[in-house]
């Protein structure tokens, strides 16, 4: 895994909560060109896209190319989620969960052991 990065910032989710980060990294300056976003609902992210000016890409793809990684998903969607990416995310990277109700523990195990 190389840390250059292509990214600063990668958001996978982007419903409500999803949206909302977006909106607010964008106004604390970060370029639209740095920010890349995914979620399982492709017209979704595509509306996004469109409304805020950052890439669409896959989570696997913001796993290997944001220096940082926001996750943004439903409790029940978190452990397919870690087991796709798991492996891409680099020690170097920083992963920030806005995930209900579960534990850094459970992200850690499936991101050190990937």
């Amino acid at each position: 895994m190389s840390d250059t990065y292509i990214y600063s910032i990668g958001v996978i989710g982007s419903g409500v909560m999803g949206e909302a980060l977006v909106s607010a990294i964008l106004k604390s300056g970060i370029a639209n060109s740095m920010l890349a976003i995914s979620d399982k609902r492709v017209e979704r992210t595509t509306e996004l896209a469109a409304k805020y000016g950052c890439s669409v890409t896959s989570p696997e793809e913001i796993a290997g190319k944001a220096e940082n990684i926001f996750l943004v998903v439903k409790p029940q969607d978190l452990d397919a989620l870690l087991e796709s990416i798991g492996s891409k995310v680099s020690p170097n990277q920083r992963v920030i969960s806005f995930v209900a109700g579960k534990k850094t523990s459970l992200i850690e195990s499936f991101l050190l052991n990937s």
